[in-house]
């Protein structure tokens, strides 16, 4: 069926350089990434008949003035926004200017954080809905109400005002069979215009599996959006995918953006093995575990075009890395990043300060144990409670949360965060100053510095990622965040 009804669903205007689809938002220095998952609902949406009109108005360099202008010369009676816990305010002005603007238009909320607090975020904004958790079939049955004027109370995966209350839907079930959606559509998104130190340009992003089943406590996409049960895409699908996405885009590299791509371990041999035998050679990243891979397996995806891996150490400590239930040890770690090396692939490695049990003790332990791994790249940021994970119910639960939150202490102009539970030993400042002292310690060892420079001979994106470690160390010093 084919409906004469427009949806316009985007990622809309905030900083000129902010990711929203990413486990943790964030304001960056020059990394933008492809909104892919909007990418694949709006695709379904095209799919099921609708005129739809994707837009990625971070990477357009739309401010909200001209943003709103582009919905209205549309003229859609369905605006879907992708949202996020830092951009959540500035999102919600954007609701109320469409809806000043066009008369009878329902705007609709996905992403994280609507999606973990749904009756918050529709009594803290003008939003007709929300879209709780996976909503590729939801914005769907949406569109679908919209045009038929009925309302939303028989879609699951919804909450909708109701006169002065919200009302929350049943759950919708996660979408098992991943091959029944169509592909992202990405002739509407500036592709060339996307950046990462980590990615030659132009690159894109490719799904394989979606969810994880890792429990981290910190991490608010399986909890808030794809749950805990991966689910895979057959990897000739994939294989297809990016073959045709290369040649299409004259992509660079690529990165496969699953939460954790190195879950199960066929997948990821059938994939590269299938990447080997169409001669496939574009070189790629990869989120991973360290506790998910073995000698034969790293060939495997280094002779397929892996280069390097993202990593969560999170912690030089032993019981506060079981408190976050990450499920490994320090020993694994050490394993992972020996075989790495032995390979050849280079490693990024994400190490977090400001646990509830933090320590002077703890935090020289997670410094003296990033040195002794050594990964190629390394970053140090202070731990910060999102919305919807047991992070956040643990710490509200104790009473480190306070009842009223301003949302914009998640990000500053300056790409800070502020600190938006109360640390029991450690201010906002004494952990912003730690943190830049463990960005300067790791970085300006000579020892680092010279394989560094060694590195530096063999590319100019390597020459590319040093700037990048070098513009990391000194950034904390730049300015001081504001009361």
């Amino acid at each position: 069926m084919v409906y004469s009804m427009k949806v316009y669903i985007a990622n809309p205007p905030f900083f000129n350089k902010f990711n929203r689809q990413v486990r943790w938002s964030a304001k960056t220095s020059g990394a933008l990434h492809p909104p892919i998952y909007i990418a694949y609902a709006a695709a379904n949406l095209k799919k099921n008949g609708f005129d739809v009109k994707l837009v990625d108005a971070i990477a357009e360099e739309m401010d909200i003035d001209s943003f709103v202008k582009d919905v209205v010369k549309f003229k859609p009676e369905l605006v879907i926004l992708e949202t996020s816990t830092p951009s959540i305010m500035n999102d919600s002005k954007i609701a109320a200017k469409i809806k000043k603007s066009i008369k009878g238009v329902k705007v609709v909320f996905g992403g994280p954080h609507a999606s973990a607090l749904p009756v918050r975020t529709l009594k803290e904004s003008v939003a007709d809905g929300v879209c709780i958790r996976e909503y590729d079939i939801t914005v769907v049955e949406v569109a679908k109400a919209v045009s038929k004027k009925k309302g939303f109370k028989e879609i699951k995966g919804v909450a909708f005002r109701l006169g002065k209350d919200v009302i929350v839907n049943e759950p919708r079930e996660l979408i098992e069979d991943l091959a029944s959606l169509p592909r992202p559509m990405l002739d509407q998104l500036p592709v060339g215009k996307y950046k990462d130190t980590l990615l030659s340009e132009p690159f894109m992003f490719f799904i394989t599996t979606r969810g994880c089943p890792y429990k981290c406590i910190y991490c608010n996409w399986p909890k808030t959006m794809f749950g805990n049960k991966a689910r895979y895409r057959d990897p000739i699908d994939v294989v297809d995918e990016v073959e045709e996405v290369i040649k299409k885009y004259d992509l660079k590299t690529y990165k496969f953006f699953d939460d954790t791509f190195t879950i199960k371990r066929d997948h990821v041999k059938a994939i590269c093995r299938e990447l080997i035998k169409r001669g496939i050679n574009t070189p790629w990243i990869c989120n991973a575990r360290a506790d998910k891979l073995d000698e034969e397996m790293l060939r495997l995806m280094k002779e397929s075009g892996c280069y390097l891996m993202k990593v969560g150490v999170e912690s030089g400590n032993q019981e506060i890395l079981d408190w976050t239930k990450k499920g490994t040890t320090l020993d694994v770690m050490r394993k992972f990043f020996k075989l790495t090396r032995k390979v050849g692939i280079q490693t990024f490695a994400s190490f977090m300060i400001g646990y509830p049990q933090e320590s002077d003790e703890s935090i020289k332990q997670t410094i003296d144990f990033a040195k002794e791994l050594g990964p190629d790249m390394a970053q140090f940021v202070i731990l910060q409670p999102l919305p919807g994970t047991p992070l956040w119910d643990e710490l509200e639960k104790s009473g480190m949360i306070p009842k009223e939150i301003d949302w914009s202490k998640y990000i500053t102009n300056e790409g800070y965060v502020d600190l938006v539970f109360e640390h029991p030993l450690y201010s906002r400042d004494e952990l912003r100053e730690i943190s830049s002292k463990m960005w300067k310690e790791y970085y300006l060892r000579p020892k680092y510095i010279m394989r560094r420079l060694v590195r530096s001979f063999t590319s100019i994106d390597e020459i590319k990622r040093n700037i990048y470690g070098v513009k990391k160390v000194f950034r904390y010093n730049k300015k001081k965040l504001e009361d």
